[in-house]
């Protein structure tokens, strides 16, 4: 028996007036937090807003309710957190949706951290002091990265609806 993987849906392009040119743009980035550090919020809040749509979340089971209620891009979630952990969310995020990213931020960042959570599926790991616009330049890649999956996970899904046919 033949078993088909889930289709995920990326946001269409949309069109902007670029002079008096029609660009194909991707919409701004959806990004989730959850994050309970008041300095790490005020430095990603300042970093990303200009650039991509930010949903914050106080404790995991807001952020699985948004998961289910919207789409986004990719998840941001700190490694130590007032309830649960990183590690619940990320097998969590994995379950709902394999292919979207999860970047760890950690008030160490320490080599050994990096390691544990790239082993356990994250996306990346981001540590103070964040460099001007490093969290925006990691969040963009994973959102290419997290488009790229999908194109290619349709892509499969799609060979193998046709071989069955």
């Amino acid at each position: 028996m033949l078993r088909l993987r889930q289709v995920y849906v990326l946001r269409p392009p949309e069109l902007i007036d670029v002079g008096e040119k029609r660009v194909n743009m991707l919409p701004v980035p959806k990004v989730l937090l959850l994050v309970s550090d008041a300095g790490e919020h005020a430095v990603l809040q300042q970093t990303l807003a200009p650039h991509a749509t930010l949903t914050w979340v106080s404790n995991p089971a807001e952020l699985f309710r948004q998961l289910e209620q919207s789409s986004f891009d990719v998840v941001v979630c700190a490694r130590t957190l007032s309830m649960g952990n990183w590690r619940e969310v990320l097998e969590e995020v994995r379950q709902f949706n394999p292919n979207l990213p999860v970047i760890i931020l950690s008030p160490t960042a320490r080599e050994e951290e990096w390691e544990e959570v790239l082993a356990a599926g994250a996306f990346d790991l981001l540590g103070p002091p964040y460099y001007e616009r490093e969290p925006l330049f990691v969040v963009e890649h994973a959102v290419a990265s997290y488009e790229a999956r999908v194109r290619q996970s349709n892509a499969l899904s799609l060979s193998l609806v046709g071989r069955a046919s």
